[in-house]
């Protein structure tokens, strides 16, 4: 073996290039199945809403209690509270009453409080957010579809929306937002200015809440209480849904679709190790020959062959293990992930080039060992 090193060294090379691409891609899966189980908990496990029913809506007095936020910003896990009210207007338009041609649209109204920025985690694209002080003043943020389907100027010429023949003055176009993207569709006005122009034309209200993360299944528990303690059949809650069915689908589409090409790679490593060992067996044919006619027996030329291409195999798959975690380190460090890899996976994979050493090798080694004395001479 080492009297060929070329050929050997290649062999290393192309069984720790298969042990590493199939350590790399073990480790990238165990990785990337972490930080899907995260981006899951985070987004789908900390937002609760509580929707009126259609009696509260309908009722004369409001869809929730003026203290409704208070109370269940005081529940224990809760970091956000926002209420909003949907309101179908009859006309919204860009030009004022009477102009001709004037560009309008059929988008729902949303009313909502200042906090619904941070619970929508609003992305502004233009201009700003209205807060608090700008409750009971009429003005808009309209979300980016619905402003370019408008045509409307630039928010520094501040443009005016007519909402029922109300002017209003749009202060903000909303570019983007972490989770529900109603906002970019609609306009959202001040929710104490919807109350006093309004009123009639409301059709729903909900109340959203933001959790720490594991909170959200308590808070959900104690919402409509809090949001009406009078008449608490009211609110109708939706908890977050559990997303461990399509965390776990997910993941195992990930995991089955790189282990695939984790085991075409072994594959490939194999190949290379065989093919390697056969034209070891036809260009040494004379040295096998002189053995045989010493007295080797057919076994000792086999297992000559078998422990070569194990050391072979063994030899690439510690430098693979190696080059494999690595890779793993340094693609979790530019994603900025936390890199995970079975501890099983740094012994089985040098074990695993050991055996795929010694399993490429039998083909060849036992071709070397039937081979004739006489017709080993003859290749001389």
């Amino acid at each position: 073996m080492l009297q060929r090193s070329s050929r050997s060294v290649l062999t290393i090379i192309g069984t720790a290039l298969g042990i590493g691409g199939f350590v790399a891609i073990l480790g990238v899966t165990e990785t990337a199945n972490g930080q899907i189980t995260k981006a899951f908990t985070e987004l789908s496990s900390t937002v609760v809403i509580a929707h009126a029913t259609e009696e509260a809506v309908a009722s004369p007095d409001e869809p929730f209690p003026a203290d409704a936020r208070t109370r269940v910003s005081r529940i224990s896990g809760v970091t956000t509270v926002a209420e909003w009210r949907r309101i179908l207007p009859r006309t919204i338009s860009a030009l004022p009453p009477g102009s001709r041609d004037a560009p309008s649209s059929d988008s729902s109204i949303l009313a909502v409080s200042p906090e619904y920025w941070d619970y929508v985690g609003g992305q502004l694209g233009e201009g700003r957010f209205f807060d608090e002080a700008l409750s009971e003043y009429p003005v808009a943020v309209v979300g980016r579809e619905l402003a370019r389907s408008m045509s409307l100027a630039p928010v520094e010429t501040s443009p005016t929306i007519y909402i029922n023949r109300v002017p209003v003055t749009v202060i903000g176009i909303a570019a983007d937002t972490r989770g529900d993207s109603t906002l970019l569709s609609s306009i959202a006005i001040p929710h104490e200015f919807a109350i006093q122009n309004f009123a009639s034309d409301v059709t729903a209200a909900a109340l959203g809440v933001n959790t720490r993360v594991g909170a959200s299944t308590v808070v959900s528990e104690q919402l409509a209480l809090a949001i009406n303690p009078q008449h608490p059949d009211r609110v109708r809650v939706v908890p977050p849904p559990k997303p461990s069915l399509a965390r776990n689908q997910v993941a195992v589409s990930v995991q089955t679709l790189l282990f695939s090409l984790a085991c075409i790679t072994l594959l490939v490593g194999a190949v290379g190790i065989t093919n390697s060992a056969l034209i070891g067996v036809l260009s040494r044919a004379p040295e096998i020959g002189l053995r045989r006619a010493l007295g080797a027996m057919p076994r000792h030329i086999a297992l000559q062959f078998v422990l070569e291409c194990a050391i072979r195999g063994l030899l690439g798959g510690a430098i693979g293990t190696a080059v494999g975690v690595l890779t793993v380190v340094v693609i979790a460090a530019i994603q900025q992930w936390t890199p995970v890899l079975h501890p099983l996976t740094l012994v089985l994979a040098p074990i695993a080039g050991l055996g795929i050493g010694c399993l490429a090798g039998a083909y060849p080694a036992w071709k070397a060992a039937r081979l004739d004395p006489l017709a080993a001479f003859r290749t001389l």
